[in-house]
């Protein structure tokens, strides 16, 4: 874990020596990609039509305690779920500096701004240019204004991802920097 360990001299008048020492590191970190649910393109026609085919009275019986009946009713809805709702892998846009969400109709945007901007590469039409220019002035400013409001909550909301004992309610506001 540690190599290349060397004990050197103070430094200027205190009595503490340093160690300069080189730290290995040998764990291979891989993140899982998230897979996310695309609960917009469910097939919710198909989910009812077998949800009325089963005999809910003889699978939910009272004989049965709760727990049996939850997971048979948790089965039921997970099978529907794996069935008839797609799922992806999360990919992430552009270089994740950003921090804050972003709403479905600002994600459509910034991927209808990437595509018109590899038109515009391709044939330079004034049409296209046209419309980039808009939607990128529309991005821009929607990021902006997400940008903002993200900012101005990290100055009211606490900070409580803090380790050890010092973990505690920390409130930074912005008005008492100033």
């Amino acid at each position: 874990m540690l190599s290349n360990l060397e004990y050197q001299s103070a430094l200027g008048k205190s009595d503490h020596c340093t160690m300069k020492f080189d730290f290995n590191c040998y764990t291979n970190i891989k993140s899982k990609p998230k897979i996310i649910k695309l609960f917009s393109r469910g097939n919710y026609l198909k989910i009812k039509e077998e949800l009325d085919k089963i005999n809910w009275i003889d699978l939910l019986q009272k004989k049965n305690d709760i727990d049996k009946n939850w997971r048979a009713l948790l089965s039921i809805i997970q099978d529907m779920d794996k069935k008839y709702i797609p799922a992806k892998e999360r990919k992430q846009i552009g270089r994740g500096k950003n921090n804050f969400s972003m709403d479905k109709n600002t994600i459509d945007k910034i991927k209808r701004k990437n595509i018109l901007s590899k038109k515009i590469a391709q044939n330079n039409d004034p049409e296209v240019r046209k419309e980039y220019n808009k939607i990128r002035n529309q991005v821009k400013s929607i990021v902006n204004k997400l940008n903002r409001e993200y900012e101005n909550n990290l100055g009211i909301t606490p900070i409580t991802k803090i380790s050890g004992n010092y973990k505690s309610h920390l409130f930074v506001n912005k008005l008492d920097k100033q």
